[in-house]
């Protein structure tokens, strides 16, 4: 299998999600930069479950915030169906950026277990949310706040900034993972390249 992360220059942009269900951190930079950082609102709570409202909000963030035309790879926190506080619409949620990004635009996907993102970037796969966010605070760019794709200053943004960290560990550690050249066939088997 030709490994297209391979053709991924370092100037190239790089968008890291942590995708939730009410709220997803958006990172976006180069592999050795995070150029910028957003928590957004992608639905609103009463209906962050169902997936037709996901979809419109998913779509109004690949089609109205991010210029695709740049964009040379997304990379998702993969999620954990054994994990504690699973939810199936997370499941769904991933589906749809999956099929927004690569069947309807050809940007290529990829997961990231948020253990080796963590990993990677603060040196603890086990990291809070907390801990990551103290541990890349130094090197983040300011966090943005959206919400209806226009910004805002929520007036308590203590449990929002953590989707940014989030997304900013998993662009760190995937861009580290290129580095250290552990990509393998293996990390291909749900992205879609």
């Amino acid at each position: 299998m030709t490994n297209p992360l391979r053709n991924l220059d370092p100037s190239d942009l790089i968008v890291a999600l942590d995708a939730g269900l009410k709220h997803t951190g958006i990172a976006i930079g180069t592999r050795g930069r995070l150029i910028s950082l957003t928590t957004a609102s992608i639905t609103h709570t009463a209906e962050a479950e169902l997936p037709h409202v996901m979809a419109s909000g998913l779509m109004a963030f690949a089609n109205a915030f991010i210029h695709r035309e740049a964009i040379h790879a997304v990379v998702i926190e993969d999620y954990a169906i054994n994990a504690p506080r699973f939810n199936i619409y997370q499941a769904e949620l991933v589906g749809i950026i999956k099929y927004l990004f690569w069947h309807q635009h050809r940007i290529p996907v990829y997961l990231m277990p948020q253990t080796t993102g963590r990993s990677l970037s603060v040196g603890d796969g086990k990291a809070t949310k907390g801990k990551v966010y103290k541990t890349l605070l130094p090197i983040m760019p300011e966090i943005r706040y959206l919400s209806d794709w226009a910004q805002v200053k929520p007036a308590d943004t203590s449990k929002l900034r953590f989707h940014a960290s989030d997304a900013a560990a998993v662009h760190i550690g995937f861009s580290r993972y290129i580095e250290e050249g552990k990509i393998t066939d293996s990390f291909h088997r749900r992205s879609l390249v």
